[in-house]
């Protein structure tokens, strides 16, 4: 510990470089932070998170080709070379998941055109990936169409990075610390199955709600009132918040 705190020393002081991507990843973690502890609901602390994780593998790296050890640097090669595989098998089997979650949600939810959204998206990254492997590479399709198919990645990887993002944002989210002092819970309304049955989704909702509850009143503080919210669609026979209620 001593000799790496005093490489770590040797490095800041003598090359600036090194100094000055110190200062990059602190600069990094104090606007997460700051970002995250002001509004822990803001879609961009997951991209200023991801900046500064990316900053600091690079600072990592920096520092392992520094030292030049060669255990050190052959383990983080093992490292890096685990992630990576990690990250591609994500990707292409991510068709996969998107399956079994759009067949958990049929199975428990409506029928409806958002709860179909995922198998869609499944079938279409399965398509792309068959295109990909199959007839991209075939001489019989045609320029213009390759050119369109073309578009496909692009979009997968944008919609690939706004669901990683909410991904981040959701798992920051959990680790908020909770306050037992509210006045009011508003509960979120969903679809209705039948037009007249809470899905659910709307039932995971609503026992939260009163877990927060609960706990709050083991702390001494009074019973929140409950705010039932969801309107009524064309094919449901109440609203949201009547069968809610």
């Amino acid at each position: 510990m001593p000799s790496a705190l005093n490489t770590l020393l040797f490095l800041f002081s003598q090359n600036r470089a090194f100094s000055y991507f110190t200062i990059l990843v602190a600069l990094a973690a104090v606007t997460f932070l700051f970002s995250w502890l002001s509004d822990p609901r803001r879609l961009i602390n997951g991209i200023f998170l991801t900046f500064f994780l990316l900053s600091l593998g690079a600072w990592f790296t920096f520092l392992v080709y520094a030292t030049n050890l060669p255990s050190f640097r052959k383990v983080y090669l093992w490292v890096l070379f685990g992630l990576g595989v990690m990250v591609a098998v994500i990707v292409f089997f991510s068709w996969i998941l998107l399956l079994w979650n759009s067949y958990v949600v049929l199975k428990h939810e409506s029928h409806t055109l958002p709860n179909l959204l995922t198998l869609i998206l499944a079938c279409a990254m399965l398509g792309l990936w068959i295109f990909i492997f199959i007839g991209h590479f075939t001489r019989s399709t045609p320029t213009w169409l390759r050119l369109i198919l073309d578009i496909f990645p692009t979009i997968a990887v944008y919609l690939a990075a706004v669901m990683y993002n909410f991904l981040i944002n959701l798992l920051l989210y959990q680790i908020v610390p909770r306050r037992y002092h509210q006045n009011y819970l508003i509960v979120l309304g969903a679809g209705l199955i039948h037009g007249d049955q809470i899905s659910n989704i709307q039932a995971a909702r609503i026992n939260r709600a009163i877990q927060f509850a609960y706990h709050q009143q083991e702390k001494g503080q009074p019973l929140p009132k409950f705010i039932m919210s969801g309107g009524q669609g064309p094919n449901e026979k109440i609203s949201e918040a009547a069968a809610m209620a």
